[in-house]
């Protein structure tokens, strides 16, 4: 039996000597893409570490300044109730009232910001200490649900308390 020669077929590649290079720049390139991501990672770590610690400093600064806080809180409110709420103006004299018409001045910004049948409701809580949706809606001439939508706003600005069915101001 007579053996048969090996024949390739195909393209040989005579230039492995350009692909090593290539491969060794591909190699360089990883390595220094390895080392930059691990880099990345650490400040990224350092970063979160430093967070944190932040985040521990302003947990312990809000502890200790919240009792001063609520107490001014405290303060101001009474103030804001004893004289109303202070309106910034240049006209104003520091000893003028800050309602001239006989309103109660603590309800004017309320009543500023909801006009209307709001500002109506405002104004029967003062002559009416406490009332009921239905006798709100007779006495302002208004449907039950205008009154209920009006004094949900003002419940969820803080001017009216519900006290069982009736409505009254938040003193």
């Amino acid at each position: 039996m007579a053996t048969k020669p090996l024949t390739l077929k195909g393209i040989i590649d005579t230039d492995s000597e350009d692909r090593g290079e290539e491969l060794r720049q591909l190699r360089r390139d990883n390595q220094r893409l390895d080392e930059s991501l691990r880099q990345v990672r650490n400040e990224l770590g350092q970063a979160i570490a430093d967070k944190e610690v932040l985040e521990r400093s302003v947990r312990a600064l809000r502890n200790q300044l919240a009792p001063l806080h609520h107490a001014l809180r405290a303060v101001f409110g009474e103030i804001e109730l004893a004289v109303g709420e202070e309106e910034v103006s240049v006209s104003r004299s520091a000893g003028a009232p800050v309602a001239a018409n006989g309103s109660d001045p603590r309800w004017e910004s309320y009543k500023q910001s909801f006009p209307g049948v709001a500002a109506r409701i405002i104004d029967a809580l003062l002559s009416h200490p406490e009332m009921n949706l239905v006798q709100l809606s007779a006495f302002l001439k208004c449907s039950y649900d205008t009154a209920k939508g009006a004094s949900q706003k003002l419940m969820k600005a803080g001017a009216l308390v519900r006290n069982g069915k009736s409505l009254r101001l938040n003193r």
